[in-house]
């Protein structure tokens, strides 16, 4: 019953989930979730031993058929189900898979079948050595996924950024492994073990700084599916789950300033989903910093008068021929997001780090850009394009281009804007789809949802401070009123 409860709640909130049912579920639980009962047979866990697997039969059958009136094509969330966890050998045993493995893999995807399940089938390859990718024989699954923690486990060394385990050419390796199916990485580091440490400090390690370098790197690996491991330490219902910490949530349930990063990312990738749906060529240039916490300049790019650089650890996306809405966006600094209003408008929001630097361009057959908030803004003419220089400030700029307002941010007043996707009828919903409209707000603390009724923009979320709330012009720019939580304002 807690299983539908928990796929209705996700439907409603538009997530998709990816199914794990077991028998062995993670080491953060005792004996990875397998009961105790089981432990006391003879039969080896995890092997095709019948006995083993006649002790699982009667918990998959029920499990999957619950899972099955969770699927997608059912109409539920589930959208990908996980047989097996890490399922994979060790250092020096290199005779792995068995003909014993794989036996268990086929037995293990047969009783996910019979119950119904037809989504499709993954595996997390911790060691990502292509066991049982599509293709690869006995047991392969439809799709093979990599489960990786770069960052490591020292806490108590925080101010290194480890790089002996940090991946430099997944996407290389995912082509020769597994070429047909897209690149997924399953379970990617969110918190880590904190080796008898205080939570802050393995917080450190793992900061808003490192996920920038370490997801943005994901990114560049051209990462279709992105699930990040763990959101909050109570993840496991009543069990603290202290082997992940320095993760999105505190005990306390507040956010750390991990969740800020993810979200900037998020949203700029959703507008690079928007850019390869359209067909439009272009190209996105990562630069990385993973290194000790030092203040060293960047290297600078697309000419000397630019200085793009970072302090401490940091990874940067500068895209070029960037589609905005029918605009080519020649060069540019990073993008939050951007969005389509009524009639013809349109948004860009860019951001920069502190003290830094930034330039954009785009086609000199528009109109001069002007500027309509701030100052200190560079604009001039090379060639055919419109070169736009700007230092980051705390205070906003904002330039227009024809139709095309570009919002330039400090990254950490970019944490404070919103990007809502508003909700349509089924069977999309809440499911996030590139062909809904987005309503873009700064809102401070938290805004969760945002629904357009008879031009009443209508809010929800949580606020911790006195705050403006700003509706930048997108799809929402014709308002009759805001509600927030049911108030008007």
């Amino acid at each position: 019953m807690e299983l539908r409860w928990g796929f209705d709640v996700a439907s409603q909130a538009g997530l998709y989930l990816i199914a794990r049912p077991g028998p062995y579920i993670n080491a953060e639980t005792t004996a990875g979730g397998i009961p105790g009962w089981v432990l006391r047979e003879k039969g080896v866990i995890p092997s095709d031993d019948p006995e083993y697997l006649n002790a699982t039969a009667n918990y998959i059958s029920i499990l999957g058929r619950i899972i099955d009136r969770g699927q997608i094509t059912n109409g539920g969330p589930v959208i990908m189900v996980q047989p097996e966890n890490k399922y994979s050998t060790w250092l020096g045993v290199t005779d792995f898979p068995t003909e014993m493995n794989r036996n268990y893999m086929v037995y293990v995807e047969e009783q996910l079948l019979d119950e119904g399940l037809t989504v499709p089938s993954i595996v997390n390859d911790n060691l990502v050595m292509g066991y049982f990718a599509p293709g690869s024989g006995k047991g392969a699954v439809d799709i093979n996924a990599i489960d990786a923690y770069p960052l490591r486990y020292n806490c108590a060394n925080f101010t290194v950024l480890p790089n002996y385990k940090f991946p430099y050419d997944w996407q290389v390796t995912h082509r020769r492994q597994s070429p047909t199916t897209p690149f997924r990485l399953l379970s990617s580091k969110e918190g880590l073990m904190k080796d008898g440490l205080v939570q802050d400090m393995c917080g450190r390690l793992v900061n808003k700084e490192a996920v920038r370098v370490l997801y943005k790197n994901n990114y560049s690996f051209g990462v279709k599916i992105f699930n990040i491991y763990m959101l909050g330490p109570y993840n496991l219902l009543i069990l603290y789950c202290n082997a992940y910490c320095g993760i999105l949530l505190r005990l306390s349930g507040a956010p750390t300033g991990v969740i800020s990063a993810i979200w900037a990312g998020i949203h700029h990738m959703t507008t690079v989903k928007r850019l390869q749906k359209r067909g439009r060529s272009g190209a996105r240039n990562i630069v990385n910093k993973n290194s000790r916490l030092t203040s060293s300049k960047f290297p600078r790019i697309f000419d000397g008068n630019s200085s793009s650089w970072s302090e401490r650890r940091d990874s940067k996306f500068h895209v070029t021929d960037y589609d905005v809405g029918g605009i080519n966006l020649i060069y540019s600094a990073e993008i939050f997001t951007w969005a389509c209003g009524s009639g013809s408008t349109r948004v860009v929001i860019l951001y920069g780090g502190a003290r830094e630097t930034h330039k954009f361009g785009l086609p000199s057959h528009l109109v001069k850009p002007t500027v309509i908030e701030g100052d200190s803004i560079e604009i001039k003419q090379h060639g055919s394009a419109w070169v736009v220089r700007w230092h980051v400030t705390p205070a906003r700029l904002i330039i227009r281009v024809a139709d095309l307002q570009v919002y330039l941010l400090w990254r950490n007043e970019a944490y404070n804007y919103w990007v809502l996707e508003l909700p349509v009828s089924g069977p999309i919903g809440n499911y996030t789809s590139p062909s809904k409209s987005l309503v873009v707000v700064e809102a401070g603390y938290l805004i969760r949802t945002a629904d357009l009724i008879n031009k009443q923009l209508r809010l929800t979320g949580d606020v911790n401070a006195t705050t403006i709330i700003e509706v930048i012009p997108s799809s929402a720019t014709k308002l009759k009123g805001i509600t927030f939580n049911g108030e008007v304002l």
